[in-house]
């Protein structure tokens, strides 16, 4: 038995001239009791160091426990259990970053209009019609870029951890075999994902058209910035209904909001090498669950988080899922050669002697596919990877996915369009349906020759996807596409690659 425990503690990144920033979300605005109808107008942009405040741009959270336990237990001379459970914190310097130093920094973005959302407010014949903007300087503190984006992680941030356990029985079997049978799990806790904080609430979306119509812009005249859209007179409604009306996009990033678990069956067959053959077999069978998976933007990832109010609702099989994968290698050398069982000496030994074979073969079940409905999420103030409605059918089809031209790989009945200003329903991954089945072959010829006791040449030659299998690209995901739920005929694994290789080792 092994145990340990690792005792971690992390103080927040610190900047020299403290030129990093964090998302505010909690004090109040500069613009409090300014803005007619908003008397309590909150968040902005923290400054560390600001005013007295702690330097640091992550608050320390206190002390994390990793306990990790190890047991090994020998039931007979050829039969042994293993298990083991750990914890494990990911430090700070693994998933924080600062895209942006807004108090010291400046961007000009090409907007449109927000009366017609159209219309730019600068053109390639005079781009910066009021000069280059300065930058805000530290001082300004939450009153720095008001009426523009803004992005960073949050002061007060919950840690990503890692909880996993395992168990197996290994035995020995007769002909140099050894079985093992395993189960492994893990589960992801406060896992890093983007989060959109100005959204529009979900209750208003009922308002449908009138959250794009044009009113009054109550921050006109207060907001002087003029590349921002709260600069002008007029603004769409449903601006003014968002957490953070003085801004526009909030974003809050790596957010420990996220949630996975894994869990797997594991086989494993290793015939250990004898008579020159080594032989290694590999069977999984498992499920992976997340809620953030690919997400690496709010508004770049097509599978991002659709409503950020409802991480709950991006539960669903990971993009990573793998039903089963299979792998099987195989390495023989041949019995010819010095202190083998045939051809044994001289030259004839030199020529057949040294030869072995290998091959590769692998199995991975499809990964999940995911169906998208395009809407105006913009005006929505939402993430992205807007998703359909379900019908309350079925998406597999009775007799599994066909692949040609004119073939349905899954039934598109299953899916509707979205409506605008409301979310759909369908999961962030499709229940049943996988993409396709990748399988390969890999194989090699190797010829090892001894020139004396120091020197050695080695020749090798290989073959990557011995047997051209093509595998094909997943189907067409979106709802709005003549060739939705239909796989087109292109390959997405590589051909047959044949290298040769020379080498003296000495």
């Amino acid at each position: 038995m092994t145990y340990g425990l690792r005792v971690n503690y992390e103080t927040g990144d610190v900047e020299d001239q403290n030129q990093l920033n964090y998302i505010d979300l909690q004090s109040s605005s500069p613009l409090a009791g300014h803005i007619p109808g908003f008397p309590n107008l909150v968040g902005g942009v923290g400054i560390p160091g600001l005013n007295g405040t702690s330097r640091q741009v992550q608050l320390p959270r206190g002390l994390h426990l990793d306990p990790r336990l190890g047991v090994a237990y020998q039931l007979n001379a050829k039969t042994v259990i293993h298990s083991g459970f750990g914890i494990f914190h990911h430090p700070l310097a693994a998933w924080e970053q600062y895209p942006n130093a807004l108090g010291t920094t400046r961007t000009i973005n090409s907007i449109a209009a927000q009366s017609d959302g159209v219309t730019p407010l600068f053109n390639l014949s005079n781009p910066f019609p009021s000069g280059l903007p300065a930058p805000y300087g530290n001082a300004a503190g939450l009153a720095i870029a008001l009426g523009q984006n803004i992005t960073g992680p949050l002061r007060t941030q919950d840690i990503p951890y890692q909880a996993n356990w395992s168990f197996d029985i290994q035995r020995q079997l007769p002909l140099q075999l050894v079985v093992t049978a395993a189960y492994v799990g893990n589960v992801g806790v406060h896992l890093m994902t983007p989060i959109q904080f100005n959204q529009i609430p979900d209750a208003d979306l009922s308002l449908g058209s009138k959250l794009i119509s044009v009113v009054s812009n109550p921050f006109y005249g207060v907001i002087a910035d003029p590349t921002s859209t709260l600069s002008l007179a007029t603004v769409q409604y449903g601006q003014l209904l968002r957490p953070f009306p003085q801004f526009l996009n909030v974003k809050g990033i790596n957010v420990g909001a996220g949630q996975s678990s894994y869990q797997a069956g594991q086989l494993t067959v290793e015939k250990r090498m004898s008579q020159g053959l080594a032989v290694l077999f590999g069977y999984t069978y498992s499920k992976a669950i997340d809620n953030v998976g690919e997400m690496t933007s709010v508004a770049g990832t097509r599978n991002g988080p659709q409503d950020n109010y409802c991480l709950a609702c991006d539960r669903s099989v990971s993009d990573q899922n793998e039903p089963y994968t299979v792998r099987l290698a195989i390495r023989y050398e041949l019995p010819f050669g010095p202190g083998k069982g045939l051809v044994n000496s001289g030259i004839a030994a030199k020529v057949f002697g040294g030869w072995s074979l290998g091959g590769f073969y692998t199995v991975d079940a499809g990964r999940p596919v995911a169906a998208s409905s395009p809407n105006n999420s913009s005006s929505l103030g939402g993430g992205s990877g807007m998703r359909p409605n379900a019908t309350g059918v079925s998406a597999a089809l009775p007799g599994g996915p066909q692949i040609c031209d004119s073939c349905l790989y899954f039934n598109t009945a299953a899916f509707t369009q979205t409506p605008q200003y409301a979310f759909g329903n369908v999961s962030r991954y499709v229940p049943g349906v996988n993409n396709p089945t990748a399988a390969n072959v890999d194989t090699s010829i190797e010829k090892l020759t001894r020139i004396n006791e120091r020197f050695h040449v080695v020749f090798r030659a290989e073959m990557f996807n011995a047997t051209n299998h093509v595998v094909f690209s997943g189907p067409t995901t979106s709802v709005t596409s003549a060739t939705f739920g239909k796989i087109i005929l292109s390959q997405s694994n590589a051909p047959r690659q044949v290298q040769f290789s020379l080498r003296l080792r000495f």
